[in-house]
C-alpha cells in the first residue's frame, strides 16, 4: 500500500539550539538574529522553545513583552549555517529512500513509502535525527499528504501518528475542524455557526450547505474530513530565475567600506544559496535603497558561471564603485544573480578556483556559526547588521 510520510522538526531553531549548546535544555529559550542588541531596531523572537512557547512566547514576539510573559526567558543568537545543515542532511535522506520527496519547508518534509510497515521506518527516522543531531521530531503517516501533516500534529512532540484509513473516522470525532491546515480562527468561527465543530460533523454536513458557506474550498475541506485526500506531492521545484539577499541596516550610512562589509555577508550568503541547489550563475547586480526610499541598482555579466562567494565579492566592490558617491544616507543593501544553471559543470579550463580553506571554515561555522570566524572586512560591518549569512 502507499503511504505518505509528514517528517517535522520539532521547534525546530530553539532544538536545533539546545543541542549546540546542552546547557539550555529543559529552559525556556527565544531565538534571535540580534539578541545582543547590536541592533537597536527591528529585532524580535525569531523562534521559542516549547518551554517558553507554554508561557505564551511566540514567534514574532518583540523581547519585551517575551519577558513580560517569561520572566525566566534566555536570548540566543541563531545559527542558520546549522538549521541547514540538517535541513540538507535529513533531505538527503528522505531522497535516498524515497523516489519521491517534497521539500515543504526548512523543518518538515513529505515522502511516499510503499509498504506494510511504514511505522518501523518513522522510528528509524526519528531515531536517527536524534542521534545524529541531538534533536526530536514528529512523524505522522497516512493515505494522503495533508492526513499526514494532521497527524504529526497530534503526536507532536516527539512522536510517531500512524493513521490508517480504518482508524480515521474515529479521530476526527473529536478532532476540531481547525486541525485541517488552511481553516483558520475566521474560518472556523463560520463553521462553528452553523453547528460544525468537529471533522465528522464537517463530512456529514450535506454538501449544498458547505458550498454555500465556504465555495468550492468548502468541498475540497469537507473531503479531507471525509478521509478523501489526493493532494498531490510537488517534487519538482520551478526553475529558479534569480536570488537576491538583501539586509535593511540598522542605522544608515554613507561609508563605501560598510556597504562592502555588507556586500560581503550577501555575497557569502547568495553563495551558499546557490551551492545548496547545486547552481551557478553569471549575471550579478546590486541595488541600494537610501533613506528617502529611492533606489540605485547596477549589473554586470561575470567571465564565467560561478557560485564562489570570493568572486562574487570582487565584482560586487566593481558594481559598488559605480555607485559611488552616494546620494544619501543607505538604509538597504541588496545583491541578487539571474542567469542560474542548474547542475553546471565548469570547463576543465575554468579559472574560478574555490577557497582552499572552505571545507574548513564551514565546518566551524557549522558547529559554532557564522560569525566564529569571519574575514576582517566584516567587523565594519558589525555595528550595523547582524553578522548571520542565511
Amino acid at each position: 500500500m502507499k503511504w505518505v510520510m509528514h517528517v517535522d522538526m520539532d521547534a525546530f531553531f530553539a532544538s536545533c539550539e539546545q543541542a549546540i549548546n546542552p546547557k539550555l535544555k529543559g529552559k525556556p529559550i527565544g531565538v534571535m538574529a540580534d539578541p545582543y542588541g547590536r541592533g537597536k531596531k527591528r529585532s524580535v523572537i525569531a523562534a521559542a522553545s516549547y518551554e517558553a512557547k507554554r508561557m505564551g512566547v511566540k514567534a514574532g514576539m518583540p523581547p519585551k513583552d517575551a519577558f513580560n510573559l517569561c520572566p525566566d526567558l534566555l536570548l540566543v543568537q541563531a545559527h542558520p549555517s546549522f538549521y541547514g545543515y540538517v535541513h540538507q542532511t535529513m533531505l538527503k535522506l528522505a531522497k535516498h529512500i524515497s523516489s519521491e520527496v517534497e521539500n515543504y519547508s526548512i523543518d518538515e518534509f513529505f515522502m511516499t513509502y510503499y509498504g506494510n510497515d511504514p511505522d518501523k521506518l518513522g522510528q528509524t527516522i526519528r531515531a536517527y535525527v536524534k542521534k545524529q543531531f541531538g534533536i526530536t521530531c514528529s512523524v505522522g503517516i497516512a493515505p494522503g499528504k495533508l492526513l499526514a501533516k494532521m497527524a504529526t500534529e497530534e503526536g507532536k512532540p516527539d512522536g510517531l501518528t500512524w493513521w490508517q484509513p480504518q482508524f480515521i473516522p474515529g479521530v476526527y470525532k473529536y478532532l476540531p475542524v481547525s486541525a485541517i491546515p488552511g481553516i483558520g480562527p475566521r474560518r472556523e468561527a463560520l463553521l462553528n455557526k452553523n453547528g460544525i465543530y468537529t471533522l465528522e460533523d464537517l463530512a456529514l454536513t450535506p454538501k449544498s450547505v458547505i458550498k454555500n458557506l465556504m465555495g468550492i474550498l468548502g468541498e475540497y475541506y469537507q473531503k479531507i474530513a471525509q478521509g478523501i485526500d489526493e493532494t498531490p506531492l510537488i517534487t519538482q521545484e520551478p526553475p529558479l530565475k534569480s536570488i537576491t539577499r538583501s539586509v535593511t541596516l540598522d542605522a544608515s550610512t554613507l561609508s563605501p567600506l560598510v556597504v562592502e562589509a555588507v556586500g560581503r555577508l550577501l555575497c557569502d550568503s547568495l553563495s551558499k544559496g546557490l551551492e545548496e541547489i547545486d547552481s551557478r550563475a553569471k549575471e550579478l547586480f546590486i541595488f541600494l535603497r537610501y533613506d528617502d526610499m529611492t533606489a540605485d541598482s547596477v549589473g554586470m555579466k561575470l567571465e564565467l558561471y560561478t557560485n564562489n562567494p570570493d568572486t562574487i565579492f570582487q565584482n560586487f566592490k566593481l558594481l559598488n564603485k559605480k555607485l559611488r558617491p552616494y546620494q544619501q544616507g543607505i538604509r538597504l543593501v541588496g545583491v541578487g544573480m539571474t542567469d542560474i544553471r542548474q547542475h553546471y559543470t565548469p570547463s576543465l579550463f575554468c579559472k574560478d578556483d574555490p577557497n582552499p580553506l572552505k571545507t574548513t571554515l564551514e565546518h566551524i561555522r557549522q558547529r559554532y556559526g557564522y560569525d566564529s570566524i569571519i574575514p576582517a572586512n566584516l567587523l565594519f560591518a558589525e555595528p550595523y547588521t547582524t553578522l548571520i549569512a542565511e
